[in-house]
């Protein structure tokens, strides 16, 4: 028999440990069109515009799309047409409803970025040259209009001899700011993407090069008026190259990024979240690219919006058949934080110094830890791949050993009194609560609901769990009598 709890305070409590909120979906990827360099918005009105580079007059050239739900696309149109390349667009209504392009383009003899200005979206105005310094000014990822109705764009150029990011801001959008440098490292920092968040903290991220040739990592700065910036902090994690970036707030305030990142062997795209742009999700793959490596194009230049029906959407450019570009859509996003088990360090407290022991050293991440009853045991889960496993070991950190290895997630484990494990566990689909032997491998499923069953833990005479479900509709405190022969 189980029973309704309603311990909101513990509620919080659990999901807190955790690190992570509801369950989750990404759609599948699908493709939508051949091309590359894709920038979407969704405008006032609720139809939705795609900005990308397409085949032109000797070269690259500006198009542009609509639809009106996001399924079904109007036949592009081109935006520019001139013999140079033009390139790399970024798309953005402003608040009294006009449309803005920024772009670059060598129709000068070399790269520089231009604007274009439209008031319904069809017809835009000639191109304006924005930068005219004989460096080479690139990458204009990032143009937004701040809440005191301030433009922004954010861009990469060598016109201080090193590669550095640029910001250039008008208040009118007509007459633009000698760019102002905001990066001053000898490495290369590009890919910048900038936003303001509810609170009027500015964010600016960006890709600096790590490694030689092609080793770049994501880097996070924060601003209170765009001009005194933070120090950078490195947010991307292992050796795998990390670029391509997109940065957007969402409706309920949590930060997403979306971004390249090779550590599956191929430049693929991976997604990340944090509630308070400071500590970020594991991040989860969205595409997965099994090209020949020799390839130049693999999956890269994206975007990454939030529309006004809360789905989110990440369209990307990739070498995947057929080759252009490919969405993936989700929504209620999960945030999944995961740490490496203890430090070994001494911390001084008000009870005396505290020893904290390293217990793993693995390059995948490990997390969620649970003491065995009689603390001889821990069972946590490992991120080898992508869904997590189960793993045990000694609590010394010893005799480490996998539990079972699904392409299905399992998580939240904890122990039985008889040593047992009792997980959570989407081999049914859904997240459902399961036990296993961590011997013999033999498991079985104790909720076979079409809810979600998740941080499943015994009382100490294993006569009782204690579970979170959505069974009634929101996530509620359930417990369930561990046998559940008459369920």
């Amino acid at each position: 028999m189980k029973k309704r709890v309603y311990i909101f305070i513990l509620l919080t409590l659990f999901f807190a440990a955790s690190g992570a909120v509801a369950a989750s979906e990404w759609s599948a990827p699908k493709f939508l069109i051949g091309a590359t360099h894709p920038s979407m918005i969704q405008d006032d009105n609720g139809v939705y515009w795609m900005a990308f580079n397409g085949a032109g007059q000797g070269g690259a050239d500006i198009f542009l799309m609509n639809s009106t739900e996001g399924r079904v696309w109007s036949d592009p149109w081109p935006v520019t047409s001139n013999p140079a390349d033009d390139r790399d667009p970024q798309i953005m209504q402003d608040s009294e409803g006009r449309f803005w392009m920024v772009f670059i383009s060598n129709r000068m003899g070399k790269a520089d970025l231009f604007l274009k200005r439209s008031d319904d979206g069809v017809s835009w105005s000639e191109a304006v040259q924005i930068t005219t310094n004989p460096a080479f000014d690139s990458y204009p990822n990032t143009l937004i209009q701040d809440r005191d109705e301030v433009y922004w764009i954010a861009f990469t150029s060598n016109r201080a001899g090193s590669y550095d990011v640029y910001l250039t801001r008008s208040g009118d959008g007509v007459s633009w700011s000698e760019p102002s440098r905001v990066t001053r490292n000898e490495s290369i920092e590009t890919f910048p993407t900038m936003i303001q968040d509810t609170s009027g903290v500015y964010w600016l991220a960006f890709a600096r090069q790590t490694g030689w040739p092609n080793k770049y990592d994501i880097f996070l700065m924060s601003s209170n008026d765009a001009s005194t910036w933070s120090a950078p902090e490195k947010i991307s994690r292992g050796a795998a190259n990390n670029n391509y970036i997109d940065l957007i707030q969402d409706s309920g305030g949590a930060y997403w990024m979306a971004f390249t990142s090779e550590r599956t062997g191929n430049e693929d795209i991976f997604v990340m979240g944090s509630y308070d742009g400071k500590t970020w999700s594991e991040p989860k793959l969205l595409s997965y690219n099994m090209i020949d490596r020799t390839r130049s194009f693999k999956c890269d230049y994206k975007t990454l919006m939030q529309d006004s029906q809360d789905l989110y959407w990440i369209v990307y450019g990739c070498a995947k058949k057929p080759e252009g570009l490919w969405y993936v859509t989700g929504r209620d996003l999960e945030l999944n934080f995961s740490e490496t088990i203890g430090v070994t360090t001494a911390v001084n407290t008000t009870f005396g110094e505290v020893l904290l022991t390293q217990l793993t050293t693995d390059t995948y991440p490990q997390g969620k830890p649970s003491y065995s009853f009689d603390g001889e045991k821990i069972v946590y889960t490992s991120r080898h791949d992508d869904a997590g496993d189960l793993w045990v070991m000694d609590s010394s950190g010893d005799n480490k050993k996998q539990v079972m290895s699904l392409a299905s997630a399992q998580d939240f484990a904890a122990w039985r009194p008889d040593g047992m494990i009792i997980y959570s566990s989407k081999e049914s689909g859904n997240w459902d609560i399961w036990v296993i032997d961590p011997i013999s491998g033999r498991k079985g499923a104790l909720t076979t609901d079409s809810s979600n069953q998740l941080l499943a833990s015994y009382s100490p005479d294993g006569k009782k769990i204690v579970y979170v479900s959505d069974e009634a509709g929101s996530n509620d405190i359930w417990v369930m009598d561990s046998d559940t022969s008459d369920k």
